[in-house]
């Protein structure tokens, strides 16, 4: 999610009553400089993501999945594999309706959900297994 405070623009400064910007640019307290603000996958709910015509936008390419980043901060991959099927016949926009990403998010916010409750079942056997000892 781009940053409110500094508005992804990694810098701020303070304004001035009547408006005008005074000292010198800092770097955002809120962000630390980034621009963006991080967003755990396991904690958001999907229909929050999807519904008043919220948006999406292309971040980046690497291997093999295209990553966008949902208007509230949510970062998920779209499998190159996915679309490129003749069969899905999808089209990604740099910036579309979240809606329309709605398997993909749903798709990566299980993952993690799963990803965690793994190592959360780990840590409890690993703990048990010394305990038993």
């Amino acid at each position: 999610m781009i940053c409110k405070n500094c508005l992804g623009s990694k810098k701020i400064r303070d304004i001035d009553y009547d408006g005008t910007p005074t000292g010198e640019f800092q770097t955002c307290p809120t962000c630390k400089g980034t621009g963006n603000i991080y967003v755990d996958p396991r904690t958001v709910k999907l229909i929050d993501l999807v519904r008043d015509n919220k948006k999406v936008r292309f971040s980046y390419y690497r291997d093999k999945e295209f990553w966008y980043c949902h208007q509230d901060g949510l970062m998920f991959p779209v499998a190159l594999s996915e679309v490129d099927n003749p069969a899905s016949r999808a089209t990604l926009l740099a910036e579309d309706k979240a809606i329309y990403f709605m398997r993909w998010m749903k798709k990566y916010i299980k993952a993690a959900k799963d990803e965690s409750a793994e190592a959360a079942e780990r840590q409890r056997d690993s703990d048990q297994g010394m305990q038993d000892s």
